[in-house]
């Protein structure tokens, strides 16, 4: 995660790829339309599921790394976002990743009323994994 990115106040949408045959995402600020390349590592420090990185479109450790590192990145500026991220991400591979394909974009609005949808029902997914919050 970066310092300059507060996800949470403005619209980004993360764009599902592959690069040279490697899954990757891509992070687009709506508003500058800049852009970036989402890594694995600030993920990997909460919980590594897969060393070898990103992947989408099955159930499996490189699509939870994925989910675990798009919602760590959403979250960024919350001070507990790695819990939030770790406790959410299973649900949230299964919701999105798991079905992507190639070119699927997730934005920004769409991970707020999904969270806020977990939120109000009370209930969500335990990672079932120890966590620790990024720094």
């Amino acid at each position: 995660m970066q310092t300059d990115t507060t996800t949470m106040n403005t619209p980004y949408s993360y764009a599902l790829v592959r690069h040279k045959g490697r899954a990757e995402c891509i992070v687009t600020n709506e508003e500058s339309h800049s852009k970036r390349l989402l890594e694995p590592w600030e993920s990997q420090k909460v919980y590594n599921h897969s060393p070898d990185g990103f992947e989408f479109g099955y159930a499996g450790s490189g699509p939870a790394q994925l989910a675990l590192a798009i919602l760590l990145d959403y979250l960024s500026g919350d001070p507990i976002a790695g819990t939030k991220a770790a406790h959410h991400h299973q649900e949230f591979k299964r919701d999105f990743i798991e079905a992507a394909r190639e070119g699927t974009i997730i934005t920004s609005e769409q991970i707020a009323a999904w969270l806020k949808d977990r939120e109000k029902a009370g209930g969500h997914q335990d990672s079932g994994h120890p966590v620790k919050d990024a720094p």
